[in-house]
């Protein structure tokens, strides 16, 4: 992860602390409400994981990359393993579709909302952004305390898909898993998380 990226989120994300803070006891937020407006607030970002697909028979891990935009938009990308390494789809907010240009990205839906991996980082971001916070809580991943938050929401079948993510104290993602159906369906290990300046998102919708 880029540095300056890492600064512009985590700057922004103190900024954002400091103005919600100086309202007085009426306007506090809870930590939870004001981790989810920051990331309501980011134009996009860019992340990279290692995603394990929990599947009935057979278990596939990835190394994903995706560049998302706050319009719903993203890219990804696998980065491991070897052979598929390069393979990208587009992603479409809104309705979940994902525009393969390779079919190997696929690797076969997992549950009846029609999820596959590539839907994985795309669908965490949506979540800490538009999700119900079911639960809150603290614990630790790998010895360091994280914020823990269980989000809601509702898949393109109607379904409820539950994403809990683990914060660090800067707010950025460290974990994630991701249940539907009553079972695991994906862990993301996030080894990057940067935020992408407004004026990048602009000049990229311009030249695109």
């Amino acid at each position: 992860m880029g540095k300056a990226r890492f600064w512009i989120l985590v700057m922004g994300f103190l900024l954002l602390l400091s103005a919600c803070g100086a309202g007085g006891g009426e306007e506090k937020q809870s930590a939870a409400a004001l981790l989810q407006a920051e990331y309501q607030s980011l134009p996009g970002c860019s992340m990279t994981a290692k995603v394990r697909c929990e599947q009935a028979e057979e278990t596939a891990e990835y190394t994903l990359r995706c560049d998302w935009k706050n319009d719903g938009t993203a890219r990804v990308t696998i980065v491991e393993p070897e052979e598929l390494e390069g393979i990208s789809a587009s992603f479409s907010g809104g309705s979940m579709t994902l525009l393969y240009e390779d079919v190997s990205l696929a690797a076969g839906t997992v549950s009846a909302e029609e999820l596959s991996p590539a839907q994985v980082l795309p669908l965490v971001v949506q979540a800490i952004r538009e999700g119900y916070i079911l639960e809150k809580g603290t614990d630790k991943v790998d010895g360091v305390p994280c914020l823990r938050l269980v989000f809601d929401t509702t898949g393109e079948q109607g379904g409820k898909i539950y994403t809990h993510v683990w914060f660090a104290e800067n707010h950025l993602p460290v974990y994630a898993e991701v249940e539907a159906e009553q079972r695991l369906l994906f862990t993301v290990d996030f080894t990057g998380f940067s935020a992408a300046p407004a004026e990048e998102i602009a000049a990229e919708s311009e030249t695109g």
